[in-house]
């Protein structure tokens, strides 16, 4: 009997794969966790905003996936590639 795949499990499993691999990288969970799950747009499982801007939120983010990065580069060697950056934020231009 097949068990069908509801989006809370997929949802779940989501969640426990990136606080596992957070854990990996020694990245702390619960403060990174909320904005990785806020760009994937898991809007119903994610943290709550209220009071937080468009651009703290923004910032909150880019720090998390810098984090990531950054842990990551200490477990082996990061390639990153960026194409079409004449689209970045004047803020990155710095």
């Amino acid at each position: 009997m097949d068990v069908p795949v509801t989006k809370a499990i997929l949802n779940e499993s989501i969640v426990t794969t990136m606080y596992a691999g957070l854990k990996k990288l020694k990245v702390d969970e619960s403060s990174n966790l909320p904005y990785l799950l806020e760009l994937l747009s898991l809007k119903e499982i994610t943290f709550e905003k209220t009071g937080m801007t468009p651009a703290i939120r923004k910032d909150r983010i880019n720090e998390a996936l810098k984090r990531i990065c950054l842990g990551g580069a200490e477990v082996r060697t990061l390639i990153m590639a960026f194409e079409d950056l004449h689209w970045i934020d004047k803020m990155y231009t710095i």
